[in-house]
């Protein structure tokens, strides 16, 4: 531990610091974060030293991307620059570029970047933060780009790239299809004398298992052996990389001809979960059982022929498979004879299957299994399924109960109860008090959904959206735009998330709040739009009687190469025939499609199919 003088308040810092990474390990709600630092900064004792403020600080952001809230992360990172002056810990700052880089945000990847660079001295930078750079540099500016950067910036922060950095370089050529230059890196390593990691060669492993090759595959493995240090200690973890490409990649038999040929000291129960996860993820297809079977053949027979325990990883994903199949009786017969001990996770699946399948009967005896086994309370991932399988069932009275009995309702489940209010008013199924109750429990419950905007993910915010937007639903279109433009900053813009603002402006006639958002949208550099998007787009307008901005529209999506197609036309036209102007619609479609040919092509591909846990909106 460094000296007390040297970290002032270091005790202190310490403390708080734990203090945040309970809340984060704990799952607790954002607001908790917030609340915490609050208190901390608001205490008298508070030290008002540069350093302390700056690990508490950072601490918070690291909380904050623990629990998925990289908007608020960022946030709070620009304001500690910016506002306090502050230098955020490295640590922080590592994880926050991890998170926008895997987020593809590159305009938050280019401010952190050209602050690190300002500040470089005060936050001392390690190898992983630079590999992470590396990983950004790459995608949003180029291999070159990359390269240049570890041969420059590197040295002058005396750091010493790793394995991993020329990893993300290797994986960025052969993602571009440029083989000949992720060998050439690898060359540029060997010829530099840098210690080469099994994992600089990750990239070419799966791309030849991807392509199934296994003669490729046989070949990286050599170069491994040859070129990779403690490569003996690494290979079983190899191992498990190639089956899970190969599994992933539907190259099935491919897989089991790699195991069956592995040695014994490769065979760990990593591969063979590895397998075992590929057959039951594609359960989707498997209609006649076949890949189950191999699956429950493999864990019953083969694994313990060939010495290989397994563990609760293998057990959770077979239950997992068998609840997709409904196959109840067999996943609990399963979890009754597990040599392994069984949680409430083993359990979540069967939970949430009996949900979805609105089998409050099946619940009740998954349940009581449960307690048999000594597991007495459901977690959290449980009782939202409980509320939702009673609330989906009709069973109002129960859900409420349940939801009643929760320590902290998540948004999810405030949501899930949402919709089945919404359904016991529509369907006619609720006496008329009990309509009344269920509209004074909408409104409560959007007010709660609302106040706790920060624990929404994009899924679930998509899900509130289309809700409100929805005239089978929630019917609350102006709800739907007023929220999304009071919360629109926290969220990345995504395919569900746009069709349930466009929707909902359509609703309401809102052709200048379409106009707002659209040009926002693709202003970012991460969103393409949907052609359905534009379809809904292009009828708010003509239904308002804006043919200039439609047609501004049809022209930019001519410039920027997005799909275009006879729905387009057709959404520009329609107002006219529903006008009754026939005529005038013909000439106004002759015209454009003599200026923009492909609108006269048949759409091609998936128009967009919104669903909300599993209902059709």
């Amino acid at each position: 531990m460094a000296h007390p003088d040297l970290v002032p308040n270091q005790h202190l810092a310490v403390m708080h610091v734990a203090a945040f990474n309970a809340l984060a390990a704990g799952l607790r709600p954002l607001p908790a974060i917030e609340t915490l630092l609050d208190r901390i900064l608001a205490s008298p004792n508070c030290p008002q030293d540069p350093t302390y403020l700056a690990v508490i600080h950072s601490a918070a952001i690291s909380a904050r991307i623990k629990l998925k809230d990289i908007n608020g992360a960022f946030t709070s990172y620009t304001q500690l620059v910016d506002a306090k002056g502050l230098v955020p810990r490295r640590s922080a700052v590592s994880a926050l570029v991890q998170a926008v880089v895997q987020r593809h945000q590159p305009v938050r990847f280019r401010r952190i970047l050209a602050d690190i660079h300002a500040h470089h001295q005060a936050m001392q930078p390690d190898v992983q933060l630079a590999n992470h750079i590396v990983r950004g540099l790459c995608a949003f500016e180029s291999i070159d780009a990359a390269t240049q950067f570890v041969a420059t910036t590197y040295p002058a922060w005396s750091l010493l790239p790793d394995p991993i950095t020329f990893a993300f370089l290797v994986q960025a050529a052969i993602e571009q299809g440029d083989t000949d230059r992720a060998k050439a890196i690898l060359a540029g390593m060997k010829a530099q004398g840098l210690g080469i990691g099994w994992q600089a060669y990750r990239p070419l492993l799966v791309a030849a298992a991807k392509a199934g090759d296994l003669v490729a595959l046989d070949r990286v493995l050599t170069q491994i052996r040859t070129d990779a240090q403690d490569v003996d200690r690494e290979l079983p973890r190899i191992a498990d990389v190639i089956v899970g490409e190969l599994m992933h990649a539907k190259h099935t038999e491919l897989a089991e001809t790699f195991l069956a040929n592995l040695s014994p000291n490769m065979r760990t129960v990593g591969v063979y979960n590895a397998y075992i996860s590929g057959l039951v993820s594609a359960t989707a297809a498997d209609k006649d059982g076949e890949r189950m079977r191999k699956a429950l053949d493999m864990y019953q027979v083969q694994m313990p022929k060939a010495g290989i325990a397994p563990d609760v990883v293998t057990l959770n994903t077979l239950v997992a498979g068998l609840a997709h199949r409904r196959e109840y009786t067999r996943a609990m017969r399963l979890l009754d004879e597990a040599s392994v001990p069984v949680t409430s996770l083993s359990y979540n699946p069967l939970l949430l299957a009996a949900a979805r399948d609105k089998d409050a009967k099946v619940f009740s005896v998954i349940e009581s299994t449960m307690r048999a086994h000594g597991i007495s309370e459901l977690d959290a991932v449980g009782m939202d399924a409980k509320v939702e399988c009673f609330a989906r069932a009709g069973d109002m009275e129960t859900a409420l109960q349940v939801v009643a009995r929760m320590d902290k309702p998540t948004v999810k489940t405030h949501l899930v109860l949402l919709e089945a209010l919404v359904v016991a008013i529509k369907v006619g199924s609720a006496l008329p008090h009990q309509k009344r109750m269920c509209r004074r429990a909408i409104d409560q419950i959007l007010a709660r959904v609302e106040a706790a905007h920060n624990e929404l993910g994009k899924s679930t915010f998509a899900i509130l959206l289309h809700l409100l937007a929805s005239r089978r639903q929630l019917d609350r279109p102006h709800d739907a735009i007023r929220i999304y433009l009071k919360h629109a900053d926290q969220f990345a813009i995504t395919k569900s998330i746009a069709s349930a603002v466009l929707r909902a402006a359509q609703r309401t006639s809102a052709p200048a709040t379409a106009k707002t958002v659209v040009q926002r949208w693709t202003q970012q550099e991460h969103f393409v739009m949907h052609a359905t998007l534009h379809e809904m787009y292009l009828d708010i307008l003509a239904g308002a009687g804006w043919l200039d901005d439609s047609l501004a529209h049809l022209q930019w999506m001519k410039e920027h190469k997005a799909d275009m197609d006879e729905t387009h036309l057709r959404a520009i036209t329609g107002q006219l025939m529903r006008a009754g102007q026939p005529d005038a619609a013909r000439k106004l479609a002759a015209h454009l499609v003599q200026v923009y040919p492909e609108l006269k092509r048949r759409p091609v591909g998936e128009r967009i199919d919104v669903r909300v846990n599993g209902w059709r909106k």
